[in-house]
């Protein structure tokens, strides 16, 4: 791995930077935090980030839909505002404040995925604008994914217990998590050959299916001081990347969970708090970080 491992960094929220989502557009991306601001930023002129939009509450989650064209916010304790990001324009929202919403997952025909408080998982249909609401236990659900060849989801919760759900949302599963505290991460192999839980007590954990088709633990490590907040693996290299209340990002060979490097303040001009959510941008081969510190970095990342 090369030496310049900062790219480029980001300013101009007004306060904690909570959620990234790569753009439509080569080399773009959005963000959003606990100011409420929606923001675009283009890598070639990080100095000039573009304000989509102003949100009535703070924004853990935002996701797109391709196909549709449209940028899903998720506003804590008020609802999901769907945007069209080329216009810069609010299209239409759908009210849902009972809830604070964690993370977003795109499906399929303009649908998504909401994860949120009390056990709350929610279904928006951006056609129909519509959502349908499904429960599973008491416990805030912190993390969401899907598994690319079977169409299962995995929900990770505060509890903490890792769930594998059916596409029809009817069948629960759950899976040992190894985990001691809130399961705050989860991305799965973009083969379907495994998972990766990261949680609140600082263990990132790889599961592979056994011989007998069930999941199990195949490697766990102690990897940062503190909670980790994300992780992502990267879609064609084995690489994956946790972010971490330590103020730390650090990189991981994803098939043994071996440390490459380690993303500082000190030695790479890193974050100064906690850096909350992780972003690959597969056109620019670049990891976006996004913390408390109301910053977002844009890093260098080579085998």
């Amino acid at each position: 791995m090369e030496n310049k491992a900062l790219a480029a960094e980001f300013s101009g929220h007004q306060g904690a930077v909570y959620s990234l989502e790569a753009g439509f557009k080569p080399g773009t991306f959005w963000s959003a935090g606990g100011d409420g601001l929606v923001a675009e930023w283009n890598l070639k002129k990080p100095d000039e980030g573009r304000l989509l939009a102003r949100m009535p509450g703070s924004v853990y989650a935002l996701g797109s839909l391709k196909d549709s064209g449209l940028l899903v916010v998720a506003v804590n304790r008020d609802g999901f505002h769907f945007l069209d990001p080329e216009a810069g324009t609010e299209l239409f929202s759908i009210a849902s404040p009972a809830h604070q919403w964690f993370r977003l997952l795109p499906l399929s025909s303009g649908k998504m995925l909401a994860a949120g408080s009390g056990g709350a998982l929610a279904l928006l249909d951006a056609t129909e604008r519509s959502i349908r609401y499904f429960q599973f236990g008491s416990a805030d659900i912190r993390s969401l994914t899907r598994i690319p060849a079977s169409g299962e989801i995995l929900l990770g919760t505060s509890q903490p217990s890792l769930l594998m759900l059916n596409d029809e949302f009817n069948s629960v599963i759950e899976l040992a998590s190894g985990h001691e505290k809130t399961i705050f991460g989860l991305s799965a192999f973009p083969d379907s050959s495994g998972i990766i839980t990261a949680g609140r007590d600082a263990r990132l954990h790889l599961h592979r299916m056994n011989n007998s088709g069930n999941w199990e633990i195949l490697h766990s490590v102690a990897a940062h001081l503190y909670g980790i907040h994300d992780v992502k693996l990267h879609s064609e290299k084995p690489l994956l990347a946790s972010a971490s209340m330590d103020k730390t990002v650090k990189i991981w060979d994803a098939e043994n969970l071996r440390l490459l490097r380690v993303l500082d303040r000190g030695r790479h001009g890193g974050h100064s708090h906690s850096v909350n959510q992780l972003c690959w941008l597969a056109d620019s081969d670049l990891l976006l970080s996004c913390s408390d510190d109301r910053k977002i970095l844009a890093w260098n990342i080579y085998e």
